[in-house]
């Protein structure tokens, strides 16, 4: 069995490496800019993003029906969660920029998203 010090060698290997600096979702949410941005992209093009997001669900499902071997399907149940929880983060996103605008233009604070990360 290969422990944690051969799988990070194997992987590095092959060109993974871990992220450098990439933001998390405090960090997004500091970033008033990034967060309206966020929200406008959400906003403007909501159809394209989940058009091409389950797009790519629907073909992992295919091939998790017609191909994929026993051992694969923790493997694509994991990849359909984090598709769907892409869609998920700009749902959040786009509320708590919705909130910021709220409390801006009525003066009145509004509950923060205070969703954990990744959910």
């Amino acid at each position: 069995m290969i422990d944690r010090t051969q799988l990070s060698n194997f992987l590095t290997k092959r060109g993974l490496n871990e992220p450098n600096e990439t933001p998390n979702r405090e960090a997004i949410l500091a970033n008033e800019q990034l967060t309206a941005s966020i929200a406008g992209v959400w906003r403007e093009n909501k159809q394209a993003i989940e058009a091409v997001i389950l797009a790519r669900i629907a073909h992992n499902q295919k091939y998790l029906m017609d191909e994929a071997i026993p051992e694969e399907v923790v493997i694509y149940r994991q990849l359909f969660l984090e598709l769907g929880a892409v869609l998920s983060d700009f749902e959040s996103y786009t509320a708590e920029q919705d909130r910021r605008d709220k409390e801006r233009h009525e003066g009145v604070p509004a509950e923060p998203d205070n969703q954990p990360d990744g959910k």
